[in-house]
């Protein structure tokens, strides 16, 4: 797996967030006595660490969060997805997808009027409908379909299947994706979600 700079930030702010074993109160490892020549040993070592952090730091001045994590997930191999989370993504794009087809039969006539009067790209399908629309727009009406059964997954993050798989979906429908590659995807939109919401 490449190691990119955006990679890096991502898991050590990972690792910052976990609370130490010891349960010291700060997100830190408590203060412990250690000799002088361990004392200077360990100044080398933090010293070395925050330099290479400061020119991480430099090197990603002026990018969004948004980048940074894209960059993370952009640069891991999808062969690196465990099997059982690609099984798992399975499942959730054949769950969500059904109850889409049910969310729109039962709530889905005045946002399919409203896709059908205001067109644009035909990028993706607007389930349980005849039209096509732009990815943006099938990703959030699908996923609104999918959200008003009150079916839908609601792993770590709170109902994130619907974004999660809508955004897959529909954006992969836009590119002409593999399946491998949207079921990655979905993959990754669960892992950021859960990463966020436990931080």
């Amino acid at each position: 797996t490449r190691c990119t700079i955006g990679g890096r930030l991502f898991l050590r702010l990972r690792r910052g967030m976990k609370k130490s074993s010891s349960g010291h109160p700060c997100r830190c490892a408590p203060p412990r006595s250690e000799s002088p020549s361990n004392r200077r040993r360990n100044g080398r070592r933090t010293s070395a660490r925050n330099d290479h952090t400061k020119q991480d730091l430099k090197q990603v001045a002026g990018t969004s969060i948004t980048e940074i994590l894209a960059t993370a997930v952009g640069d891991t191999p999808t062969e690196s997805i465990p099997v059982n989370a690609i099984e798992a993504s399975k499942r959730l794009l054949i769950d969500h997808v059904g109850i889409t087809y049910m969310g729109a039969a039962l709530t889905g006539a005045p946002l399919i009027a409203y896709a059908r009067d205001v067109g644009g790209r035909a990028d993706a399908m607007l389930l349980g409908s005849d039209l096509r629309v732009p990815a943006e727009m099938a990703a959030g009406i699908n996923g609104q379909f999918c959200r008003a059964t009150n079916f839908e997954d609601s792993g770590p993050g709170r109902h994130v299947g619907p974004l999660c798989v809508h955004s897959a979906l529909a954006v992969g429908q836009r590119v002409r994706t593999s399946g491998a590659e949207l079921l990655a995807a979905i993959a990754f939109g669960y892992a950021l979600s859960a990463r966020f919401h436990f931080a």
